[in-house]
């Protein structure tokens, strides 16, 4: 190679590095810890002086500087992540980037103080520190334990978690066997569609015998039929933030029952015809209402997630490959 386009490719890549800037979500993260943080000035690629309006350091911004084949996935995707820390290397705040996970569980995470479990600890001791998971954010919390984990490993120069060989391993395991359940799921909901389409009056007499005499008699009903059958609850979309005021939440499922519910709360009451012929109005309604509808949140959620997985395997086995 020419020594002098050598020696030019390299002052531009130190220059670069210098230069590069701190992305503006992780400056957000940091005010949010450090209120006197100003300015940043890189050190070298990923690491960043934290400033005050004086100019004086207090503490750096150590950011995830891998790739997604080194991350571990979390419920929906991987999880960029930074570690704050003060002028003695102490951890004084794990910070969010960029990531694919659902904002709740991240939300929720974050109001447990998942991440104050490293504050206080020099990057040196990171390592060895046992974390507490979030209940129903587990999956969340080992991913950015896993790269909080690798950026301590980096600073310190030691074999980064993310590059052995039992890692990668584990890892497509896992994925392979999450990938296998979502796609189940998604061929029944699949099954389900095609059912509701082909064998729309079978349908409509399952869901009206589950509406009148419970779930055990429909499941009897679609075995002898052959026919998917998925339970329905009384539909309540803020059940997750119910008040503990059993009399304010009676009150709220009342409101959001779904029309089925109500004609089925009526004919079991009073079966009369006219309560019969609306029940079965309200079953059709709905019947035809997710005919309509291409993919519920839910679903939608789901194969983010299936694609999102996929990506992750490929990007994985590659990487085992080398």
């Amino acid at each position: 190679m020419n020594k002098k386009f050598f020696t030019t490719a390299l002052f531009i890549g130190i220059f670069s590095a210098a230069n590069a800037e701190l992305p503006e979500y992780f400056k957000t993260e940091v005010r949010h810890v450090c209120k006197h943080a100003h300015s940043y000035t890189a050190e070298n690629s990923s690491v960043y002086l934290v400033k005050d309006r004086q100019g004086k350091v207090l503490g750096k911004v150590y950011t995830d500087r891998f790739d997604d084949a080194q991350r571990k996935f979390g419920y929906a995707g991987t999880i960029e992540v930074a570690v704050l820390t003060d002028t003695e290397d102490k951890v004084t705040g794990v910070l969010i980037g960029k990531n694919q996970e659902t904002p709740r569980f991240l939300d929720r995470i974050r109001q447990a103080k998942f991440l104050e479990q490293w504050n206080k600890l020099h990057l040196k001791d990171v390592s060895g520190k046992k974390v507490d998971a979030v209940t129903r954010a587990t999956m969340s919390c080992d991913a950015i334990e896993h790269s909080v984990r690798q950026i301590a490993a980096d600073t310190l120069k030691q074999p980064l978690p993310g590059n052995s060989n039992d890692f990668k391993q584990s890892e497509i395991a896992r994925l392979q066997k999450m990938q296998l359940q979502l796609q189940k799921m998604l061929d029944r909901m699949n099954a389900q569609r095609k059912q509701l389409k082909e064998r729309t009056n079978e349908e409509l007499e399952m869901r009206f015998i589950s509406a009148t005499q419970g779930p055990d008699a429909a499941v009897e009903f679609a075995q002898a039929k052959k026919l998917i059958y998925s339970v329905r609850r009384p539909h309540d979309q803020h059940g997750r933030n119910a008040s503990n005021s059993k009399s304010s939440a009676h009150q709220r499922q009342a409101k959001q029952l779904s029309a089925v519910d109500k004609a089925a709360q009526a004919w079991k009451k009073s079966p009369t015809a006219a309560n019969t012929s609306a029940l079965k109005t309200a079953i059709m309604q709905e019947l035809k209402q997710q005919l309509d509808s291409p993919a519920s949140p839910r679903e939608k959620n789901m194969q983010i997630r299936l694609k999102n997985i996929t990506q992750q395997l490929n990007k994985l086995t590659e990487s085992a490959k080398k």
